[in-house]
């Protein structure tokens, strides 16, 4: 028995640092080229939201029934409701929001032409919205990162 369990043991300590790592994060939106740090702070945060959805099913245990797989009632989960809310918001907003960004950049903002002055100070103009738009939204992860837990 005893050396079984030291088995089993040694098994889960070689699989969690070669094959299964959960004390890493992998950053899917990032390419592996170099990145700022507050760019990999950002999307590091983000990832872990990203996963924690994916993976974790995170906003399915949230799920409002009379009572869910975990046992937990609905009147329990009204007390979450707002944490839900928003990690759903801020899903929603990484994912598919914000990404069209690039995409679709807000023509009010940039203006057409061959590069001239104010059109450089639109396009500047424009990524300091969107940075702030970033603040803002990490801010608000971090605010209820404690509800990141299945």
């Amino acid at each position: 028995m005893r050396f079984v369990r030291a088995l089993t043991s040694a098994w889960y300590w070689i699989k969690h640092r070669v094959w299964r790592r959960f004390d890493r994060v992998y950053i899917r939106t990032l390419s592996p080229d170099y990145h700022d740090k507050d760019d990999i702070f950002l999307h590091a945060c983000f990832q872990i939201l990203v996963d924690w959805v994916e993976r974790e099913k995170g906003l399915d245990w949230w799920g409002h029934g009379e009572e869910t797989a975990h046992g937990v009632t609905s009147q329990e989960l009204n007390s979450s409701d707002e944490a839900h809310r928003e990690m759903k918001a801020l899903y929603d907003w990484w994912t598919g929001e914000r990404p069209k960004r690039y995409i679709e950049p807000p023509t009010t903002i940039l203006l057409t032409g061959s590069g001239t002055i104010e059109e450089s100070d639109n396009t500047t103009y424009l990524e300091n919205i969107w940075e702030d738009e970033d603040q803002r939204n990490l801010e608000r992860l971090v605010k209820f990162r404690n509800s990141l837990w299945t």
